[in-house]
């Protein structure tokens, strides 16, 4: 057989680490720093947003909205729907409002 295997980072039982000192006590925050925490954090939101807007303006800078041809089908069956729940007239569905899809 061969040698026992130690592992490498184990300490050894004479070699401790020397314990930190125990917090006893926790540091209050006065209402002043509360507040000035507060505005900073309201400041920060408000560049994150504004960082956020930019990137999205620059993303889709030049974009063109173009409308779905499915639309008007798509609000003829929503309005089928609409009919149907308060019992005025029949469906009749020809088209799914999910990607056009004819059944």
């Amino acid at each position: 057989m061969g040698k026992r295997k130690t592992r490498k980072y184990r300490s050894k039982p004479g070699k401790r680490l020397p314990k930190s000192k125990p917090v006893d006590s926790v540091r209050q925050i006065t209402a002043d720093e509360l507040a000035k925490r507060e505005r900073y954090f309201g400041f920060l939101v408000i560049a994150a947003l504004l960082v956020f807007g930019i990137y999205q303006s620059v993303l889709y800078f030049g974009h063109k909205v173009v409308p779905i041809s499915d639309f008007p089908d798509i609000v003829r069956v929503g309005h089928d729907l609409l009919h149907r729940w308060s019992g005025c007239c029949r469906l009749h569905f020809r088209t799914w409002s999910a990607g056009g899809i004819r059944i």
